[in-house]
């Protein structure tokens, strides 16, 4: 079962999309490992810095509006593919304010779109751990519980 790396650009601040993105966090810990690890500013922060985070994930995943789309049942299909294979790392990469730089899209394994519309960083990352919450609950038949 792989481990999931969120990585994200952005400030946290006091917003109860952090709250909430904390507790799907937490309920996907009763399936597998996942961190969050956040990043100051994609430009802030050291093209180096960003290569050495991405380099001990097997399978990196960029969230782009312009990605693949899919629909609950099809990503809990494909989190399921990781699971019956030998990946260890699973990461998805969240821009920020200024989206994804050049540097960090090349080592994208491809791209997921949560949707046509651009999201803020802290919304995607409650979008993208609830859909991770709920391809476990499909995968392990377990009744979805909503907060």
């Amino acid at each position: 079962m792989p481990a999931i790396r969120i990585l994200w650009f952005g400030r946290e601040t006091r917003d109860p999309a952090f709250a909430l993105a904390s507790e799907y966090e937490q309920r996907i810990r009763h399936f597998t490992r996942i961190e969050r690890v956040r990043f100051n500013d994609e430009h802030a922060e050291s093209p180096r810095h960003i290569d050495k985070a991405l380099s001990n994930i097997n399978v990196v995943i960029t969230l782009d509006e312009r990605g693949k789309n899919l629909s609950s049942p099809d990503f809990a299909a494909t989190v399921g593919q990781w699971e019956n294979s030998s990946i260890a790392t699973v990461g998805f990469v969240i821009g920020g304010a200024h989206g994804l730089t050049d540097s960090i899209r090349k080592h994208a394994n491809w791209t997921l779109s949560l949707g046509a519309m651009t999201l803020p960083h802290r919304l995607a990352q409650v979008i993208l751990l609830e859909q991770i919450y709920r391809a476990y609950s499909i995968l392990r038949n377990v009744p979805y519980h909503h907060g």
